[in-house]
C-alpha cells in the first residue's frame, strides 16, 4: 500500500478537483491493478478523500488571505 500511497500524494492539487465518487472509481481501478489491496481501499479512498478536503481548506484560506490584501 505505501507504494499507491506515495503515489496519491502526487495527486496533489488534483485532490482538489476529485468528488468522493472519483475518489472511489480511482481506488477501485487501483484495487483492479492490483496497486491497492482490497482490504485496504475504503481506508485508502477515506485518506484521499479527507487529504483532498484538508487541501479545499487551506486553498480556501489563501485565497481569502490574498483577496483581504489585495482589498486593503
Amino acid at each position: 500500500m505505501s507504494n499507491a500511497f506515495e503515489k496519491s500524494i502526487n495527486f496533489g492539487v488534483g485532490l482538489l478537483l476529485y468528488s468522493r465518487e472519483k475518489v472511489e472509481e480511482l481506488v477501485e481501478e487501483m484495487v483492479g491493478k492490483g496497486e491497492v489491496a482490497k482490504k485496504d481501499a475504503r481506508q485508502f479512498a477515506s485518506e484521499l478523500t479527507q487529504r483532498g478536503e484538508e487541501q479545499r481548506e487551506e486553498l480556501k484560506k489563501l485565497i481569502q488571505n490574498e483577496v483581504a490584501e489585495a482589498l486593503e
